[in-house]
């Protein structure tokens, strides 16, 4: 058998996913620190893990900038996210 993915390796594969997904330029990702840092005609978008004290992982999303550009970019982000994680 092999080790499963932790419950913040699998988060964090599913926000990157997802950023590329919602057609986010990821511009740069620190898997350690837990941040994704892209932009969208734009759009600056920052998401964030954080490890929880219960073992879960919380993510956080910000788009700031020309959000007329893309109304709906972070719908979209967040909706993807939830399909990787298979919810």
């Amino acid at each position: 058998t092999y080790p499963r993915p932790s419950v913040y390796d699998r988060a964090w594969d599913s926000a990157l996913r997802a950023a590329q997904d919602s057609g986010i330029v990821v511009t740069s990702s620190d898997r350690g620190s837990g941040t994704i840092r892209g932009t969208k005609d734009g759009i600056e978008a920052n998401i964030f893990l954080r490890r929880q004290a219960d073992g879960t992982t919380r993510v956080e999303s910000n788009f700031k900038g020309q959000l007329d550009r893309d109304p709906t970019l972070s719908r979209r982000f967040d909706a993807a996210y939830e399909r990787y994680m298979g919810r």
